[in-house]
């Protein structure tokens, strides 16, 4: 008999494990093609930006009739001749090619009809060479004359190429032109929308196959055998730490994985922590493999539901074993049913619980004293009542379907009920019922939850009055600092307009000059226009460095970052260069200064230019003439690193010292200042984890930042796939 229970046990448990895991995984899967889907629209869409840019650069710079007119008899000409035409086509196109590395251009490169290679502007040095059997996008736009798109590899690099043809202006086919994208690129523009760690794979045989044999170097080994990784797309990844310990999925070892990319199927798999989208990148022409798109991100829902696959595989089984329990103690004591009531009787009437027996309809057979008390009825009265009726009205249609759903089950735990006591008040309890093994009647057993309801409402109290605490705090804290960042906005935006004056007047007068060429000279100087062209590119490089750091500085990010003090303090400098200027403030910057540290840039240097506007504040209210600021660089051998930031503004009182990083707190006159800027920096340092002092020192003022070094990304620890 209990061999026979235990076997319909095991049976019926593992028959319902293997339904719940089949559910479990088909859910999986279904997410793991959608999110594959998904990102497969992210790539288009990424894709689609880089080729209406193409179209862009094609269509204004190259498909021009200068362009042309050079370009279209250098099919037809002798070798020397063709070095010329290639020289001339060079000079005239490599400011815009060089002007165009701001959007990760990676080749613009010319072919003749023949698919010969004419101009690399990547390696200009190398041309001739046929590309029928390596470019099949130029073989295809040379044949067909029209362009076509898509990943591919070269003789060098590999990039999202964009091939176009060139006819002259009498229709006739003259060759074509490509312009092409990084994968770096095109890496980093999806980072940077979809926020996915993401790499590029590509097939070993491709890269053997095509690429110049000095050139391979390149590339280096990915994680799996059959595919590299470009060397640079590996050390960008390593640069913005994308990267993780790749654990393959034992269901899916390597060669299952090369095998499904090479069929060009996307493939999707999971690991403890993350999901591994791999999308097969396909040659427009041939349709074969020619590279991998891959992204991983944390799979919070697999986690979820495989959490939630354990959890119920417990419930289920821990539920079957109380059921089959209960089956096999009926069988066996069936016939000694009245002996098993009367310990029953015993045990109900010494619980401390309010337990009872009740028929399948709810009226009650039989309960304890505690039973009694709770409800303050007496035995006799409970006796000759159902849990129905006593129930309260509107827990009435629940507590039937308690009495259903126990009935179909075998129990209900720990649920919730109102019921009306004696003297007509309203008692919480917590109410369970388990059917007994003859299926005629239930054990019921309640527990008063007034107690506990009473400590849950003072217990939400609690957490809301904290949580409302804490929300006031956060709010004086994110005003304060908004107070501080536009007192730093006010003062950069004044920076801006001094940085800018000098340049733009420069240009003013350059400008000028263009127009006594062109009025007041019979013929223009053309070498004197090119200089005044020179000058004016440079002025305006000027205006954009200016204005890319001030950018810099405004643009949130909260991201931790490995930096050199030397370019820190360097870019702050160059932010308030004229503010330091307008007051005569020279500065120094000493010691070990290339070290680097572990900041997050931006609020940094707001550290830095609050220092440095109240030293400049101090220079001006005490009066002082020879103004200088020292940065001194100290590297510790416990690996930290001190930066002593120090004026010669006449110091701080003793006494103000032991305030200045108090909120509000200023020594300024009224309406000179808020009191919030060394507050503000004090929460920036504590934010980083550092130490800062202040002290007098030499006729002025030293603020010393101890800060902790950068960890250095190491080759061994990076995976090349992730």
């Amino acid at each position: 008999m209990k061999l026979k229970y235990s076997l319909l046990y095991i049976v019926f448990s593992t028959v319902m494990t293997i339904l719940i895991w089949i559910e479990k995984e088909h859910k999986i899967n279904s997410h793991l093609e959608l999110e594959t889907n998904q990102i497969i629209k992210n790539y288009n869409a990424v894709y689609n930006e880089y080729k209406q840019l193409s179209n862009i650069i094609f269509n204004m710079k190259i498909d021009t009739d200068e362009v042309k007119s050079i370009f279209k008899e250098a099919y037809k000409s002798d070798p020397a001749t063709q070095q010329k035409i290639r020289e001339k086509l060079y000079e005239h196109l490599k400011e815009m090619y060089s002007s165009l590395g701001s959007y990760n251009i990676k080749q613009l490169h010319f072919h003749l009809p023949d698919n010969r290679s004419f101009l690399r502007f990547h390696r200009p040095s190398k041309y001739g060479d046929d590309l029928s059997n390596i470019r099949e996008t130029v073989k295809y736009v040379n044949r067909y004359k029209k362009p076509i798109d898509g990943f591919e590899e070269g003789r060098i690099y590999n990039g999202y190429r964009f091939v176009f043809p060139l006819f002259a202006d009498n229709g006739s086919h003259i060759g074509s032109v490509e312009v092409s994208f990084s994968t770096i690129a095109f890496i980093e523009a999806y980072r940077e929308n979809f926020k996915n760690f993401v790499n590029f794979l590509i097939p070993k045989e491709l890269v053997d196959k095509k690429v110049f044999k000095n050139e391979k170097k390149n590339y280096i080994q990915s994680s799996l055998s059959s595919f590299y990784v470009e060397k640079k797309v590996a050390e960008f990844i390593r640069e913005k730490k994308n990267q993780s310990k790749f654990i393959k999925n034992p269901s899916f070892p390597e060669e299952k994985i090369e095998r499904r990319l090479f069929e060009t199927k996307p493939l999707s798999i999971y690991d403890k922590n993350f999901e591994y989208y791999f999308i097969p990148v396909l040659n427009p022409v041939t349709q074969k493999l020619e590279g991998v798109f891959a992204v991983k991100q944390l799979h919070h829902y697999i986690l979820g539901k495989n959490a939630n696959f354990y959890l119920l595989i417990v419930f289920v089984w821990s539920a079957f074993l109380v059921l089959s329990f209960l089956l096999y103690k009926n069988t066996i004591y069936k016939s000694n049913l009245k002996e098993q009531n009367k310990k029953l009787n015993t045990l109900i009437e010494e619980a401390d619980s309010g337990m009872g027996i009740m028929d399948l309809e709810g009226n009650f057979l039989d309960i304890n004293n505690t039973y009694s008390e709770i409800l303050g009825y007496s035995k006799e009265e409970l006796l000759g009542l159902n849990c129905i009726n006593i129930s309260d009205p509107e827990y009435k249609d629940i507590a039937k379907s308690y009495l259903q759903k126990a009935k179909k089950e075998g129990k209900i735990s720990k649920v919730h009920k109102v019921c009306l006591k004696k003297d007509g008040s309203k008692i919480h309890l917590e109410f369970s019922l388990s059917l007994l093994p003859s299926k005629k009647a239930f054990i019921v057993v309640i527990n008063s939850m007034d107690d506990k309801i009473a400590l849950k409402k003072l217990n939400d109290n609690l957490i809301k009055e904290v949580r409302k605490k804490i929300q006031e705090l956060r709010k004086k804290d994110k005003l304060m600092q908004k107070q501080s960042m536009d007192a730093a906005m006010g003062e950069m935006i004044d920076a801006i307009a001094h940085q800018w004056k000098g340049p733009l007047n420069t240009i003013k007068v350059l400008s000028g000059y263009y127009e006594v060429e062109f009025d007041y000279k019979e013929k223009p100087d053309l070498n004197s226009l090119k200089e005044i062209s020179s000058q004016i590119d440079a002025q305006v490089e000027h205006l954009l460095d200016t204005l890319d750091e001030f950018r810099s500085f405004f643009r949130p990010n909260q991201e931790f970052k490995k930096i050199s003090l030397n370019n820190l303090i360097s870019s702050v400098l160059l932010l308030m260069k004229d503010e330091l200027i307008r007051h005569n403030i020279e500065t120094d910057l000493t010691g070990d200064i290339d070290t680097e540290v572990s900041v997050i840039p931006n609020e940094f240097k707001h550290v830095l230019i609050n220092l440095i506007s109240n030293s400049k504040d101090a220079f001006e209210e005490k009066g002082i003439k020879n103004r200088s600021i020292s940065f001194n660089v100290q590297k510790q051998e416990d690996s930290r690193t001190i930066l002593k930031i120090c004026d010669n503004a006449g110091g701080i009182e003793q006494d103000t010292l032991n305030h200045i990083f108090e909120a509000n707190f200023t020594t300024k006159l009224e309406g000179k200042g808020t009191g919030i800027g060394l507050y503000m920096t004090k929460q920036i340092l504590d934010k980083h984890k550092t130490q800062a002092n202040v002290y007098n020192k030499d006729n002025g003022v030293c603020f010393e930042i101890t800060l902790n070094k950068a960890d250095l990304l190491k080759e061994n620890e990076t995976d090349l796939v992730f």
